[in-house]
C-alpha cells in the first residue's frame, strides 16, 4: 500500500507531462486527463497521499496516524479539491461535469462529498 501510495503521484506526474499540462494546482490546466485510473478517481494524487499516512500508521502501529488519515482526506478535499474542481468546471464546462458524471468516483472520500 505504500508502494502504491508513492508510486501514484510519480507516475501520474508523468500523465501530466505526456499532455503538456501543469500537474501543480495552482497553475493553470489545458486538458482534463480522463484515462488510466482518471477513468476511476478524479483525485488519484490525493488518494495517493492519503496511502502512503495511512500505510505509515499501519506500519508503526500508529492508531492517531491510521484514524487521521481518512480525515486528512476530507480536510484536503475542503481546503483543495473543491476549489479545483470549481476551477475546473468554469475552465472546461460540460466536459468536466461529464467526466465527473462518468468516473468511477468510488476511491477517495472526497468524490463521496462532492455528489451533487
Amino acid at each position: 500500500m505504500l508502494f502504491l501510495g508513492a508510486a501514484l503521484p510519480i507516475l501520474l506526474s508523468l500523465s501530466f507531462r505526456r499532455v503538456q499540462s501543469n500537474l501543480e494546482p495552482w497553475k493553470p490546466i489545458n486538458v482534463i486527463i480522463t484515462t488510466g485510473i482518471y477513468g476511476y478517481s478524479r483525485n488519484p494524487i490525493y488518494l495517493g497521499f492519503c496511502l502512503i499516512s495511512l500505510s505509515i500508521g499501519i506500519w508503526s502501529n500508529k492508531l492517531w496516524l491510521v484514524m487521521g488519515s481518512p480525515i486528512a482526506g476530507i480536510l484536503v478535499y475542503f481546503i483543495a479539491i473543491r476549489k479545483e474542481e470549481i476551477y475546473l468546471e468554469s475552465k472546461f464546462g460540460d466536459q468536466y461535469r461529464q467526466y465527473k458524471a462518468l468516473a468511477l468516483t468510488k476511491l477517495m472520500i472526497n468524490n463521496l462529498l462532492s455528489a451533487h
